[in-house]
């Protein structure tokens, strides 16, 4: 399933964002230079507004910021690493190091729920977190967590 929307173009190593509002701005830059029928002010609303109800930053240095748009047919998920770390007021309020962003279509919500719940399963998973922080390259990032959702 995730090996459906996880693309090598959408994985940006070493991000640069401090905080949580920068991130979103950054990555949606990112996503809208992929897909330039998105509006980034738009998906940094719609991802800010779903902030507002509870922290994604829910996993251990892990967030999984996620928002509904009208304008996608399918899912797009980006990933970004950050060694440094980003303040992202997660529940743990431990420094976020691994972004997983999915934009999700109105259309369908069981996708929604499906794909959050695949990226739970991978990320409770003992070596996740080490060998996404040791991945040196995009192929690499997505080879661990298609590898990890093979184990499922």
């Amino acid at each position: 399933m995730l090996r459906d929307i996880i693309k090598t173009s959408a994985i940006k190593l070493d991000i640069q964002s401090q905080n949580k509002h920068d991130l979103f701005k950054e990555l949606t830059g990112e996503i809208v230079s992929l897909y330039p029928y998105l509006s980034q002010d738009l998906l940094v609303s719609a991802l800010e507004e779903r902030e507002l109800k509870m922290s994604t930053g829910i996993f251990p240095n892990v967030a999984v910021p996620h928002a509904i748009s009208e304008k996608v047919k399918e899912p797009i998920c980006f990933i970004a690493i950050s060694q440094k770390g980003i303040d992202y007021a997660a529940l743990d309020n431990k420094l976020v190091h691994a972004v997983f962003m999915v934009i999700l279509p109105k259309s369908d919500s069981n996708i929604h729920l499906k794909i959050l719940q695949r990226f739970a399963m991978i990320f409770e998973n003992k070596d996740f977190y080490r060998q996404i922080m040791s991945a040196t390259s995009k192929e690499d990032v997505a080879n661990v967590i298609f590898s990890l959702e093979d184990e499922l």
